[in-house]
């Protein structure tokens, strides 16, 4: 990444907060006078005691040093938190940023990037880009500052004593600039690679916990935690060995300079050129100077990281995530049909069903089944059009379902995806996503539809049960089932149900079918299953085979016709 696409990016975070901006500033300022004045006072203070004068004005001389050892602390104190408040600013500044744009990112990117990677990208790298932001950014200024004006008086002291000692550091610093940065930036980068996999590999670990102890496969699991761990630990100590040696390299020159100081200096005051204190002054600006110069070598190194971390932020704040198509047309209803019309649908440059010709009537109830990976969940998100077509076209009343509004689509569709997904809190939230408008008793009726009224009875606290962490306090069929009842709560014109019987026992099925049934008779559904009984109750069933529309029959015929239905129905429906 270049320098000037990390700064654009601070900048860009920054500007919200202009205020902030001069205040810490300001507070960087008065820190760095109060720091260079002690060592100024101190070498009177030595002057005074070797030239006799009076006791009143070292008393005096003592009194400012004193005052001015209090201003380092209070002024420090006061800049340390503003900058550590800053850090946390704009870390959730960030995060909300990233966060808003994912409802606008299409589903392409949530294939690319998985969970773990994403929270390491938001915690590790967050903690440490905003650190750089702020603290680093300021620390490295107020390092700057005490340099600038550091060297202003050493200079006034002595012009070839601040030569001897400064040139040789400012030289190592330059090259070590040269040497390190790229590397350091690419060292880090694979670190904050690896700390991805390794949330990754543990956030599939506890999803599957169960599955790993039933199959006795806990030495594998450590096995692979502990080569993860490993490899990750590895990069880390080569990065962190290498940022110590760039240190050191650093301490070196400093403590270079001092030497060199402490011999020529040394000189210069037995010499008398300079008074002792000055030479003393002087001993104690260049002790003074060290830690900026530490802070300033910390800096560099600080943003080399910094780049890493703001490269790997990018990629989720990247415009190239968010949907093609402009949502810009709005809908009440669905009217007459929905066409599909050589639409192939795919993530990214991989296709999954190609040339769709088909078109479904208001009122009629759909089946869709196919062998695994056949891409029966893609063409429900290619009906929301969450996935919008590659070539082709999929539309709603003529108009491209890529084009219509999300509140429109949240109109038209009572949705309920494959995979169930439930929030950390009550069952009625669940199923309202807190709309006011929803009535207590719509939600009852709801979860009776959804064949859950038995299972709601059993719990103390009723609708306002609180669910665990993503519903796992509930077996697979309850949370399909309030699945089901989020989706009928409120009317719609369509209802796509992916695979909603899979968790259900054959009665419970029935149940649920015929009461389906009687609730959206007039509607539309789509209805992804292998169990005969739900399909038989559908108007027309899409047989998906080889990313292509195999058939579209009636349930009836296609057992007739087709020994690839009747297989799927065998040997998936099981």
């Amino acid at each position: 990444m270049k320098n000037s696409d990390s700064i654009k990016f601070v900048l860009e975070r920054w500007k919200y907060y202009p205020g902030k901006a001069i205040l810490i500033v300001l507070f960087t300022i008065l820190n760095t006078g109060v720091v260079l004045l002690y060592p100024y006072i101190l070498g009177q203070i030595v002057d005074g005691l070797g030239q006799g004068v009076s006791i009143r004005n070292i008393a005096r001389y003592i009194l400012i040093l004193i005052g001015s050892g209090l201003g380092i602390v209070v002024f420090y104190t006061i800049l340390q938190s503003l900058r550590l408040s800053m850090n946390l600013i704009l870390a959730n500044r960030i995060r909300e940023e990233i966060y808003f744009k994912f409802t606008g990112y299409k589903a392409s990117f949530f294939k690319k990037f998985k969970s773990g990677d994403v929270v390491a990208r938001l915690i590790d790298d967050m903690e440490r880009l905003t650190w750089f932001m702020s603290s680093g950014i300021f620390r490295g200024l107020e390092g700057l500052f005490l340099l600038v004006f550091g060297l202003v008086i050493l200079l006034r002291i002595n012009v070839l004593l601040t030569l001897i000692s400064i040139v040789p550091l400012f030289g190592i610093i330059t090259i070590l600039l040269f040497a390190t940065e790229e590397l350091m930036e690419k060292k880090y980068k694979l670190v904050q690679t690896y700390i991805s996999k390794v949330n990754d590999f543990l956030n599939t670990s506890f999803g599957g916990i169960v599955f790993i102890k039933v199959r006795s496969k806990n030495s594998l699991f450590n096995d692979l935690f502990k080569r993860l761990l490993l490899e990750r630990k590895v990069k880390e100590i080569d990065a962190i060995q290498f940022e110590n040696f760039a240190n050191f390299c650093y301490g070196l020159g400093i403590m270079t300079a001092i030497a060199v100081f402490l011999f020529f200096g040394g000189k210069t005051a037995i010499a008398g050129k300079i008074t002792l204190g000055n030479f003393v002054a002087f001993s104690q600006y260049l002790i003074v100077l060290i830690e900026p110069m530490f802070s300033l070598s910390f800096f560099i190194l600080a943003h080399a990281r910094s780049k890493a971390y703001i490269g790997r932020l990018r990629q989720l704040l990247n415009d190239a995530n968010k949907e093609d198509a402009t949502r810009n047309k709005d809908i009440s209803e669905f009217k007459r049909k929905i066409l599909f019309k050589d639409a192939s649908l795919g993530y990214d440059d991989k296709i999954i069903l190609h040339d769709l010709n088909f078109s479904i009537k208001k009122g009629e109830k759909i089946g869709i089944i196919g062998d695994v990976g056949a891409g029966k969940t893609t063409l429900l998100k290619g009906i929301l059009g969450i996935i919008p077509p590659d070539k082709g076209t999929i539309a709603i009343d003529d108009i491209s379902v890529s084009s219509i509004t999300y509140h429109s689509i949240s109109k038209i569709f009572g949705y309920t995806p494959q995979e169930n997904i439930l929030f950390t809190t009550s069952i009625k939230d669940n199923i309202t996503f807190s709309e006011n408008s929803i009535r207590e008793k719509k939600i009852i009726r709801s979860l009776n539809i959804a064949e859950f009224e038995k299972d709601l009875s059993e719990f103390k606290n009723g609708i306002d049960e609180q669910l665990g962490t993503s519903g796992k306090t509930l077996s697979g069929g309850q949370r399909q089932r309030i699945a089901i009842a989020r989706a009928i709560v409120s009317s719609h014109s369509i209802y796509i149900f992916d695979d909603i019987t899979s968790f259900l026992d054959p009665e419970t099925e029935y149940q649920l079918i015929h009461k389906l049934g009687s609730e959206i008779k007039d509607k539309n559904v789509f209805v992804v299953s292998y169990r005969p009984y739900t399909l038989s109750n559908m108007d027309r069933i899409i047989l998906l085979k080889n990313g292509k529309i195999d058939k579209i029959d009636t349930h009836k015929n296609l057992l007739k016709r087709s020994v690839y239905y009747r297989d799927l129905l065998l040997f998936e429906g099981r």
